[in-house]
């Protein structure tokens, strides 16, 4: 298999593994919602919450770097790229950056920053990368998961507003958990079928992430229009 062919099925089954455990877990939430009594059920739902939140950051995150790494591979030059990739450059040159007296400095910036000659080229496993670009200390809560959109010149479709609202509940609850070992007193879950209604709007905007993905691979979208064969 090509280069192309092994990212693409690589993060195919990293989702398909993901929603598979998830909608296990929930089955076995829902069996068991009518027989086990409220502090088991709890412990349950808690732990639900803390599995949904931690595939939705890794998913998001892993087929984020991998889509990049991929981008590097391809060679192409910044001119031929969609501006998202320019702006990155653009912060990757800023991370050495350091005001002095010296304009030299600010002149050769300057040369770097209109080179567009240069081929696009980041390291997914520098520390700038994880925690300026990617955001891998943060939670990935609307706010954080807008940047990322932004950065591979993806739009969320949420004109409703419902999916942030209900990212932001899970990000809630799941700090709430993580740190209290309680669920959230305001803005948390409250039965099972808000639990589903959760569950399905994460899985299916995973799903979204990963087809906008595949489909700029595949056509290229990267790349301005132009440059399309």
């Amino acid at each position: 298999m090509n280069k192309k062919e092994e990212l693409l099925e690589e993060n195919s089954r990293s989702f398909e593994n993901r929603k598979k455990e998830i909608e296990n877990y929930f089955l076995f939430l829902k069996n068991q919602n009518n027989i086990i009594d409220n502090n088991i059920k709890d412990s349950l739902n808690k732990s639900f919450i803390l599995l949904l939140y931690a595939h939705w950051e890794g998913f998001i995150k892993e087929i984020t770097k991998n889509y990049f790494s991929f981008i590097t591979l391809q060679k192409r030059t910044l001119k031929d790229m969609t501006d998202n990739f320019y702006w990155i450059h653009f912060k990757d040159l800023l991370k050495n950056y350091t005001v002095s007296n010296k304009i030299i400095l600010e002149k050769e910036l300057l040369e770097q920053i209109l080179n567009i000659e240069k081929k696009f080229k980041i390291n997914v496993s520098e520390e700038f990368f994880l925690k300026y670009i990617l955001g891998t200390e943060n939670n990935l809560k609307s706010e954080n998961y807008k940047n990322i959109c932004n950065i591979i010149n993806y739009e969320c479709d949420d004109t409703t507003g419902k999916f942030k609202r209900i990212l932001d509940k899970l990000v809630h609850n799941r700090n709430s958990i993580a740190h209290t070992g309680n669920k959230a007193t305001e803005n948390t879950f409250t039965d099972i079928l808000d639990i589903e209604d959760m569950k399905e709007n994460i899985v299916k905007e995973m799903e979204n992430f990963l087809i906008f993905l595949e489909r700029n691979i595949n056509d290229k979208n990267y790349l301005k229009t132009s440059m399309h064969n």
